[in-house]
């Protein structure tokens, strides 16, 4: 292949990712009426107390506080994409503070050794032992 044959390729398949790229990052910070229609089923399943919150009130509260904790449905990827959406907009701030993610996770084979300990029926070296935490 020539160095100009071997040039051109190159430059198609970057102009091929790029726009597969942006098309991507269109998808995700737009709502679908996929999306639409399972936000609305997911947030039929949550409490009669369940109060949406904007996102900048989020953004605002994660500045004042060393940890933020965000727990999600692991199975719902809405929950999964509410999480990245407040990620990339932490991301775009301009004064943001250093971010660490730390993910935790329990096997669902683990469930009850997981239900015990946190209702206090098991000490956390046994939970850790059950669970083989350290293998």
């Amino acid at each position: 292949m020539t160095s100009s044959a071997r040039l051109q390729l190159e430059q198609l398949h970057r102009s091929l990712y790029e726009r597969a790229y942006s098309e991507a990052m269109d998808a995700a910070s737009h709502d679908s009426p996929a999306i639409l229609d399972s936000s609305r089923k997911f947030e039929e399943t949550l409490p009669d107390s369940f109060e949406q919150i904007p996102l900048q009130n989020i953004l605002r509260d994660m500045a004042k506080t060393p940890v933020t904790l965000y727990g999600d449905f692991h199975t719902h990827r809405q929950t999964q994409r509410g999480f990245l959406r407040i990620l990339r907009a932490w991301q775009k701030q301009k004064a943001r503070l250093p971010l660490v993610i730390a993910l935790e996770m329990v096997l669902s084979r683990d469930q009850e050794y997981l239900n015990r300990y946190m209702s206090g029926e098991m000490a956390e070296a046994e939970f850790l032992d059950c669970t083989r935490y350290h293998e």
